[in-house]
């Protein structure tokens, strides 16, 4: 079972109300030392890695307001002796159980259990989300490498330029700011999604000047000929690069399924609109936006379901409110494309 270190800074004095706040929470092997300030004390403890949004916002919420008070939560490797697994818990029975509030915050409950924290999670977003020169310069290599598969019909190539594609990061946090009504988190998020977008075009249109481009090639051919087998390709892999970043597990491969669904399309846009296909290279640019709405619309239902919530009841209200107003755009901007899709306009 994967665990947390969680380094609580307190005052000295909170120290008790502190240990009384993690009694409430759960049972954790918890040590504490005085610091070299004698007003201050350390509690560290080891947490589940999954689940423990509870024991974080109840003690931020009662020592928020306190300057010397600290949160610090750190991987761990390994311990010894071994943390034994928990049981599971006693089956409630449906006939005696009374639906209302009570029930659906169990529900609520059950599904952060099945991933990292809300503030591991915004970390890793926002770091993922950084717009830098290695990202562009990350973007025009794999465009590149793309480029070269696409002429060359050569899959295995493409697949390598999916490898090294940094396009599932800006993507999953742009979802995942929509999920939490984070403007801030989503303009960043959206500002290196397009510009990473914008060069990725860019350079391809530029190489489909100087490169002879045949629309009847079969790997530039089939990222025109938009077909509903793409849009689930996108939905597919928006769930599950959701699924992978939520529970903080490995995402190079779940970013290649991503790039898939984003890069081939928007390279082979480029070439054809370089090389004067114009109308092959919009049919490239709708099946990039279709899938690009497809996979944000996928995951931001991965998130809401995985339990993705802000921590304060008025930002929960306005998370809502925005996530709907996100999913609404995705899916009008789904349908539309699809309804051409299916005219074959």
């Amino acid at each position: 079972m994967a665990s947390r270190l969680l380094k609580v800074l307190i005052p000295s004095e909170e120290e008790a109300r502190a240990r009384e706040i993690l009694e409430g929470e759960g049972s954790f092997p918890t040590w504490s030392r005085p610091l070299s300030d004698p007003h201050r004390s350390e509690l560290v403890l080891l947490v589940p890695a999954e689940g423990n949004d509870g024991i974080l916002d109840a003690l931020n919420q009662a020592f928020q307001h306190d300057p010397d008070f600290r949160l610090v939560l750190l991987p761990v490797q390994a311990t010894l002796p071994r943390i034994p697994e928990e049981e599971e818990p006693e089956p409630v029975d449906e006939l005696s159980a009374t639906p209302g509030r009570e029930t659906v915050e169990e529900e609520d409950e059950e599904r952060v259990h099945l991933r990292v924290n809300r503030e591991e999670l915004y970390t890793t977003m926002s770091d993922t989300a950084e717009f830098s020169w290695f990202y562009m310069v990350m973007v025009a290599l794999s465009t590149v490498v793309a480029a070269a598969g696409l002429l060359m019909g050569d899959t295995a190539v493409i697949i390598g330029a999916m490898v090294i594609a940094p396009l599932l990061g800006p993507n999953m946090a742009l979802a995942f700011s929509n999920t939490l009504g984070d403007p801030e988190l989503g303009r960043k998020a959206a500002s290196s999604a397009v510009l990473g977008a914008l060069g990725a075009l860019a350079i391809s249109w530029a190489l489909g000047l100087v490169l002879n481009v045949d629309p009847g090639a079969a790997e530039l051919a089939g990222r025109t000929n938009v077909g509903y087998g793409h849009l689930a390709l996108a939905l597919a892999s928006g769930s599950a690069g959701a699924l992978a970043m939520s529970r903080g597990t490995g995402t190079g491969l779940v970013g290649v399924m991503v790039a898939v669904a984003l890069l081939p399309p928007l390279v082979a846009a480029g070439l054809l609109l370089g090389d004067g296909h114009t109308g092959k290279g919009i049919s490239a640019l709708m099946l990039v936006l279709a899938n690009i709405a497809a996979v944000n619309l996928a995951a931001i239902a991965t998130f809401v379901v995985q339990g993705v919530r802000p921590t304060t009841w008025w930002e929960k209200g306005q998370a809502r409110s925005g996530s709907i107003r996100a999913a609404a755009l995705w899916l009008i901007l789904l349908a539309g494309l699809s309804a051409i899709i299916y005219l074959d306009l």
